[in-house]
């Protein structure tokens, strides 16, 4: 896991996302209503899919991610 945001928050999310993605918890807590979460689900994406690369599967608009 490296460090790729400046904003703390941001890097939080990130790495949240990469824990999921080794947990039993694939469910992005940025939900697509709020726009202004736009910016942490990405992180939290990116954290995700650097952690599972190969092994998972996409489900609908990236709000949900599932192994494959």
């Amino acid at each position: 896991m490296e460090r790729f945001y400046k904003n703390k928050a941001h890097q939080r999310a990130y790495e949240n996302g990469y824990k999921a993605a080794q947990s039993d918890a694939p469910f992005c807590p940025y939900g697509t209503d709020n726009r202004s979460s736009l910016d942490f689900r990405r992180a939290w994406m990116r954290g995700y899919d650097e952690a599972c690369a190969a092994t998972c599967e996409r489900v609908g608009d990236a709000k949900v991610v599932r192994h494959a």
